[in-house]
Formats: C-alpha cells, sequence, structure tokens
C-alpha cells in the first residue's frame, strides 16, 4: 500500500476531508467511469491515462486504514494552519488598506499631490533638458548653495594659493556641488 503521495486524494475523488471508506469506494466507482481511457478521445487518451493512474493512486491511499487516518490527522491540522494563514493575510490587508486609506485623506487635507511614477528617479539619469528644467526650478536653493561654496573655495584658496576664478578646478568642483545638490534633492 502507499505511504506517501504529493496530491491531495480527497480532491481527486471529489471528496471533502475524513470521508468514510465506504464514500471513497463509491466516489472512485463515479469518477473511474467518467474518466477510464478507453471512454478517452484518442488526442486525450495520455492524459486520461495519468488522470486514472492518479485516480487509482488516491483510491489505493484512502482504503488503506493506516494511510487514510495518518493523512486525515495531518490533512486536518494542514487545514487549520491554512485557515489561519488566510485569516491573517486578509487582517493584514485589512489593516494596509487602513493606513492607505488615511495616508490619503491626510495628503488630500493638505493638498498634497500624488507624484508622477514616471521619469528619472536619479540626476544622473537626466537628459539635459531634464536637468536644466530642474534647476530652474530649484534656482534659489542652487544658488545659495553655488554662493556657500564659492566662499568656501574662496576662503580656502586663499589660504593655500590665489587661483584665478576661471581655471576648469573652480568649474569641476563647483558641478559636482551642483551634483550632490541635485542628488540630495531627488534622493
Amino acid at each position: 500500500m502507499p505511504s506517501e503521495i504529493d496530491f491531495d486524494p480527497y480532491e481527486v475523488l471529489g471528496l471533502k476531508l475524513g470521508e468514510s471508506i465506504k464514500h471513497v469506494k463509491k466516489a472512485y466507482k463515479d469518477v473511474a467511469r467518467k474518466c477510464h481511457p478507453d471512454k478517452a478521445k484518442p488526442e486525450d487518451k495520455e492524459k486520461a491515462e495519468e488522470t486514472f493512474h492518479k485516480l487509482k493512486k488516491a483510491y489505493d491511499f484512502l482504503t488503506d486504514q493506516e494511510s487514510k487516518e495518518k493523512y486525515d490527522r495531518e490533512g486536518a491540522a494542514r487545514l487549520v494552519r491554512q485557515k489561519a494563514q488566510e485569516e491573517k493575510k486578509a487582517q493584514s490587508s485589512a489593516t494596509r488598506r487602513r493606513f492607505v486609506d488615511e495616508l490619503e485623506k491626510t495628503e488630500a487635507a493638505f493638498g498634497v499631490k500624488k507624484s508622477k511614477p514616471a521619469g528619472p528617479k536619479d540626476f544622473k539619469e537626466m537628459t539635459e533638458k531634464e536637468l536644466n528644467m530642474f534647476r530652474s526650478m530649484n534656482k534659489e536653493a542652487l544658488n545659495q548653495f553655488n554662493a556657500q561654496m564659492n566662499r568656501i573655495n574662496a576662503d580656502t584658496h586663499a589660504k593655500v594659493t590665489k587661483v584665478p576664478k576661471s581655471t576648469p578646478a573652480d568649474y569641476s568642483d563647483l558641478r559636482a556641488a551642483e551634483e550632490d545638490i541635485l542628488g540630495d534633492l531627488l534622493g
């Protein structure tokens, strides 16, 4: 007699967990008549044979008293676990939905509009046009930062050596600072 199977034998026979052997035998006869390979069309014969073998395996498993009792005990425990998991998932989904609803109400109260998910998230992925548009939108913050960087650069350069203001080093420092600001604003 089979000791282990990798499918639900009750489901194959169209029964509920824990049905009696009498019901198992009756269900087997009914289902076997319907899905016997000899009654199948020639193109469906292979599938019908697989189904019939699975049906026979389920019948053999459930008519063995020891295997059936073990499966019924474990199956009942599995059904209880499955029901608990489904309830937990439903509760979690309801809680998550409630939080999202509350957030949307709060945003609506403050007039916050949902941002568009489209577009690059990192300034390095932006096109020149997008970068220019972003710069114009945040010009004041960039100007303040650039002024601060100019003061820091001026102080640093004054202490070390006099460097002309139009050197590529100054431009690259400002460019790097601007990229840092853009990264912070977008990040």
